[in-house]
């Protein structure tokens, strides 16, 4: 990969990112069917996601802050 595909590759990650930022803040995926809406200070639903390296549950993060971070395979 050049550095100007690098580049062009983070502004639209970037853009990306903003886009959904706003449409989170706009109510957007409230309306989305499968998604659950919680209220702030609710705890967050269990999630269970296969990475490589083998089952993560949110649940054993419990009480602790934890940032997600996904990344484009390749």
């Amino acid at each position: 990969m050049t550095e100007n595909s690098r580049i062009r590759f983070k502004r639209a990650c970037l853009a990306a990112l903003i886009l959904l930022i706003g449409l989170a803040g706009n109510g957007f995926f409230a309306a989305v069917p499968g998604v659950a809406a919680g209220n702030v200070g609710e705890a967050a639903p269990d999630v269970t996601l296969r990475t490589v390296n083998g089952t993560f549950r949110l649940s054993q993060y419990k009480g602790q802050v934890l940032i997600l971070f996904f990344t484009f395979p390749g």
